[in-house]
């Protein structure tokens, strides 16, 4: 199984002692098996912490997901269509991008932008 993690850094070898505490699901090693979300991953990263994306590409075992001595959350490899929609719109360009601080936005905030960008076909808030 092929595995990528988008960041700002080449690396070899994962070393979770390293890792940040305080990510989305606690402090760990993310990967993805979509190599367009890595990519967008490094360039969000590139851009906040400065440097040049990086895309690491890891082949696993493919029996990695089995495995016991690992705390590994599988979202599976196939998003939703809404997901995958969300993920390739304009406002989530702009929500994962820390200079627009739209991240600070209430959720319904967010949500009424990607309903206008849906509706309109681009974003219609000019100043984000």
């Amino acid at each position: 199984m092929t595995l990528y993690h988008g960041t700002n850094l080449d690396i070899q070898s994962i070393d979770l002692a390293l890792c940040r505490p305080y990510k989305d699901f606690g402090k760990g090693f993310y990967t993805t098996e979509l190599l367009d979300q890595a990519q967008k991953m490094a360039n969000r990263v590139a851009r906040i912490y400065g440097g040049t994306p990086v895309v690491n590409v890891y082949e696993t075992p493919d029996d990695l997901l089995k495995r016991t001595e690992l705390n590994i959350m599988d979202f599976g490899n196939i998003p939703s269509k809404n997901w995958a929609l969300f993920y390739n719109s304009q406002t989530f360009d702009k929500l994962t991008d820390i200079e627009t601080g739209l991240y600070l936005e209430s959720p319904a905030y967010v949500y009424g932008l990607f309903q206008d960008e849906r509706n309109f076909g681009h974003l219609v808030q000019a100043e984000i």
